[in-house]
């Protein structure tokens, strides 16, 4: 399936859109994540509130979890900084000084500047899963180990990238993904995952973050305080999946369906012209129109309802 996703994006691998749209479904994104884990307190539970001064949102895309931040009343004090391999995403200067947020560009698989190092209290990644290569997750954690602080935290978001429904659910907590039986099969969803997945284990991408997360952190030497598995709903099922809390999700419906997901159009075609696209795997597409048909099926089976594994992890050093 081998393809290639001209983005202009400085890291070669990342394939996601980079246009106002996506800028805005991202930022959208944010709050959405949010009220899936629920914490009551903005941070997870573990991290100990009182020990942070100095706070970097790293790989910060559109920068919305550190304007979030700084304007929760408790981190009226703290530090913040916000940083990326490019700072397109970011809003504009007054925005960022408003906030009191600083910004730096940074590859998080490169280390960062000596004078950073051992500085920070909390750093806080998300949305890396179509990113980070197996190789750039132990380089992204090996560096955020060295520019963190004794005792600092580290706070990952991330899904699973597979895709479910509610007839064909998630494994239990703790049993690995079948990719392969996830790929196969006749409907949209098992093309969906066949398109995404398929490119994800093409390009090295990880898959099943919320349990391979545990082996990779502990290797680069942090300790696990907690983690947060959550099924994250789109479509119909936003009306009767909640959050962790039991909090409903049905208010986010009408925002995220208003602003979808453009990444399956960019991807399908340039797989299209590449005549590599299948859907399902095995059944070639060769013309726009059969493309556009697969894309309205997609369309349809995302609102009906998808369902997708994310964890929430804080680590510390």
């Amino acid at each position: 399936m081998s393809a290639s996703f001209e983005s202009g994006h400085p890291n070669v691998n990342y394939i996601l859109d980079t246009g106002p749209a996506e800028i805005k479904r991202l930022s959208e994104q944010h709050f959405f994540i949010k009220a899936v884990f629920d914490n009551p307190d903005f941070l997870p539970a573990a991290v100990e509130r009182k020990r942070i001064c100095r706070v970097l949102d790293a790989a910060a895309g559109t920068t919305a979890w550190a304007l979030d931040l700084s304007d929760q009343p408790f981190a009226s004090t703290y530090e913040l900084y916000a940083s990326d391999i490019t700072l397109s995403k970011f809003p504009p200067e007054d925005v960022l000084q408003k906030a009191r947020i600083q910004t730096f560009q940074q590859d998080l698989t490169k280390p960062f500047a000596e004078e950073m190092k051992g500085t920070f209290d909390l750093v806080h990644t998300s949305a890396l899963v179509f990113a980070l290569t197996e190789e750039g997750w132990k380089d992204m954690l090996k560096n955020v180990y060295d520019v963190l602080a004794p005792g600092g935290y580290l706070v990952i978001a991330d899904s699973d990238l597979l895709v479910y429904t509610a007839e064909e659910p998630p494994p239990p907590d703790g049993t690995p993904h079948d990719i392969e039986a996830r790929m196969n099969g006749p409907g949209p969803i098992h093309s969906l995952n066949n398109i995404m997945a398929g490119i994800a284990l093409e390009r090295g991408f990880v898959i099943g973050l919320s349990y391979r997360l545990k082996d990779l952190l502990g290797k680069a030497g942090f300790s696990v305080l907690s983690r947060q598995r959550a099924l994250v709903p789109n479509g119909a099922l936003m009306e009767t999946q909640p959050s962790v809390r039991g909090n409903s999700l049905a208010h986010f419906r009408k925002p995220l369906t208003e602003n979808p997901n453009t990444t399956l159009d960019t991807v399908t075609s340039v797989l299209l012209s590449n005549g590599k696209l299948e859907a399902p795997k095995g059944n070639v597409i060769a013309t726009e129109g059969e493309r556009l048909a697969f894309l309205e099926a997609a369309r349809q089976a995302m609102d009906k309802g998808m369902l997708v594994v994310a964890s929430e992890w804080v680590a510390q050093k």
